[in-house]
């Protein structure tokens, strides 16, 4: 038999309703914000990463 949290689930799943929702407009921004935000934040990390790795050790 299938616990209560399963059985509520399946329940959920079969029989559900359209929710009619929608995205707001600026959610998109944000999203693509956060997106272009973490691409050039891996970017920079990289260069520190290389930078460190490829100096020069001052004698």
């Amino acid at each position: 038999m299938l616990s209560s949290n399963k059985q509520l689930l399946l329940l959920l799943c079969l029989f559900s309703v359209n929710a009619f929702a929608y995205i707001d407009p600026n959610s998109g921004f944000v999203l693509s914000q956060l997106l272009m935000g973490g691409f050039l934040g891996c970017l920079l990390f990289a260069k520190r990463i290389w930078n460190f790795v490829t100096r020069k050790k001052k004698s």
